[in-house]
């Protein structure tokens, strides 16, 4: 069996994680389902969340991974290859939100009064 990193603590220790509550990002199964954002009603269900480090390196290196395992799409893999770019477009998209918001800066504006 093996031993998992298992933080006891339900919310982050962490001051900037980032609660993002899409969890088909972490399962694609979800996608099958009928999305809703709220846990499992199952008596055994335990939601689990896991941590997805969004940054440059790390989307680069996901778009490496499809590159190399779909090379192209095509028939075949067309279902499979256009979930996991919507995955990572998504993660764009997240840490494109995100960015511009801690990277925010005011501009200050000149109010002429005549």
């Amino acid at each position: 069996m093996e031993h998992h990193d298992i933080d006891p603590y339900t919310l982050p220790k962490d001051k900037q994680a980032i609660y993002i509550n899409e969890p088909w990002l972490a399962d694609k199964t979800l996608l099958e389902l009928l999305l809703h954002p709220e846990p499992e009603e199952e008596e055994d269900n335990i939601r689990v969340y896991v941590p997805l480090d969004l940054n440059k390196e790390a989307i680069l290196r996901r778009l490496d991974r499809l590159v190399d395992q779909y090379e192209e799409a095509n028939e075949d893999n067309e279902m499979e290859f256009s979930i996991d770019v919507d995955r990572l477009v998504s993660q764009v998209e997240i840490y494109d939100q995100i960015w511009s918001i801690r990277h925010e800066t005011l501009v200050p504006c000149t109010i002429k009064i005549l």
